[in-house]
């Protein structure tokens, strides 16, 4: 069976003042999409799509300030315009990240995937946030995988820095699926971002889909160069932070089947589903887990 999918790169306007010109911007993209010969059978947004946060040095209000005032509920209108927009394409959504207030009282940075339907099929909740930046001064952490079936297979969620954690995503591999889906805003190494995604799909022989935010926030800095510490990582608390881009989508043996920069784009490829299987029949890695031999984590 072959699954069309498009990621819809693009950089999002920055505070709560931006949310309805980035819901715009989405819904033209989302329309472009399916208004196209190749018709994709999922959509995939990336992270803060509704609005990304000031991180600069001149941010007039705090991370924490401006999430609050971003925030949503699950009949949100950044939600409902999704499921509206999949009912009438008949299409899957992946609907990036959000700041969703949920009925336990808490906020989370949801991904809420979204069925042919217009239904909410799962909702996956950050399950590690960056310390390092303060995301967890915003958001209550995740409770782990929430996988979703689909008529293609099993689809794994996740969000940006949970790619770093290969013990969420093997709990994924060991329940069945075969896409692993990660929306980011990421702004750390790009080269990181490419092998990890990479490495995700070999160790777990699984198609990765990974879709980000581009372009320099606060957007008057687009085009100046970053700077980078003595560990190879952007240092955020500066003028502007530049937001990676190059969404690609993986297949299980690792190989790059398709990638840009860190241009706004929808970024387009048709998948052979069969392939996970066929893999998998060969070398399975995932046959030769012996749980029982490894180290318990301890804090």
């Amino acid at each position: 069976m072959n699954m069309k999918v498009a990621l819809c790169q693009f950089t999002p306007g920055v505070g709560a003042e931006q949310i309805e010109n980035n819901k715009r911007k989405v819904r033209e993209m989302i329309e472009k999409a399916m208004s196209q010969d190749y018709k994709p059978d999922l959509i995939m947004l990336p992270e803060c799509w509704s609005a990304e946060l000031d991180m600069s040095k001149h941010a007039k209000l705090s991370a924490v300030e401006q999430t609050d005032l971003c925030e949503e509920t699950l009949d949100g209108g950044c939600v409902t315009m999704l499921q509206t927009l999949a009912k009438k394409h008949h299409v899957w959504i992946s609907g990036g990240g959000l700041p969703l207030r949920k009925a336990d009282g808490k906020r989370y940075n949801s991904h809420v995937v979204i069925n042919r339907e217009g239904e909410i099929a799962e909702v996956y909740d950050k399950s590690h946030l960056c310390e390092w930046v303060g995301e967890n001064d915003c958001y209550a952490y995740g409770t782990g995988p929430k996988p979703v079936e689909t008529e293609f297979g099993i689809i794994a969620p996740l969000l940006c820095y949970d790619i770093r954690f290969e013990e969420l995503i093997r709990s994924y591999c060991a329940g069945g699926a075969k896409f692993l889906l990660v929306p980011a805003s990421f702004a750390t190494n790009l080269n990181q971002w490419r092998v990890l995604i990479q490495a995700r799909a070999i160790e777990n022989q699984m198609f990765v889909l990974a879709c980000g935010t581009c372009g320099e926030n606060p957007p008057e800095y687009k085009g100046k160069p970053y700077k980078m510490d003595d560990a190879g990582q952007q240092i955020i608390d500066e003028d502007f932070i530049h937001y990676m881009g190059h969404s690609m989508i993986v297949d299980p043996e690792g190989r790059i089947l398709a990638e840009v920069g860190d241009e706004e784009c929808i970024l387009t490829a048709e998948l052979d589903t069969d392939r996970v299987d066929q893999v998998r029949r060969g070398v399975s890695y995932i046959n030769s887990l012996r749980p029982q031999i490894y180290t318990c984590y301890s804090v």
